[in-house]
């Protein structure tokens, strides 16, 4: 099935009935007739718009999918080869429900914590490196990542 050639046929058959419909004599034909050419436009529009959203729906299914692959593989590697299935498509739900400013709120509270257990560990905790710890800094620099990943993504 060729899309493109099916909404260019329906659009050649919408400018003929909107040809025919100067020689409709009956109001009721008419109307009937004008309500079908708006269905008809409503519709290939829709139908345009979802093809443009292709692309980006494809971006979306390729990150989907490697989250579900790697989870799957997380949880062989944890639970001795036992796979719930249905738990991670529960879990990817969960992210997508979840408002990106909440997720980016957790991160940025993993990556402030990772940073002072670094501190720590190297030995170099005190209160001038602790008052460099920003969450403020962490929350631009994934903000920014977040937009530079966005511009630099081939959406096809």
């Amino acid at each position: 099935m060729n899309i493109y050639k099916s909404l260019k046929d329906a659009e050649y058959f919408i400018g003929k009935m909107k040809e025919d419909l100067v020689n409709i004599k009956s109001k009721k034909q008419k109307d009937f007739t004008i309500d079908m050419l708006n269905a008809f436009i409503v519709l290939i529009n829709n139908v345009e718009q979802i093809n443009k959203k292709e692309p980006l729906l494809k971006v979306i299914d390729s990150l989907i999918v490697k989250r579900l692959y790697n989870d799957l593989l997380r949880s062989v590697a944890l639970n001795n080869g036992s796979v719930d299935v249905k738990n991670v498509f529960r879990e990817i739900h969960q992210d997508i429900e979840n408002p990106l400013k909440i997720q980016i709120e957790d991160l940025t509270g993993l990556m402030v914590h990772l940073e002072l257990t670094s501190l720590i560990d190297n030995n170099s905790l005190n209160s001038e490196s602790v008052k460099k710890v920003s969450a403020t800094d962490w929350n631009d620099l994934i903000n920014l990542n977040l937009k530079q990943f966005k511009t630099s993504i081939s959406w096809n």
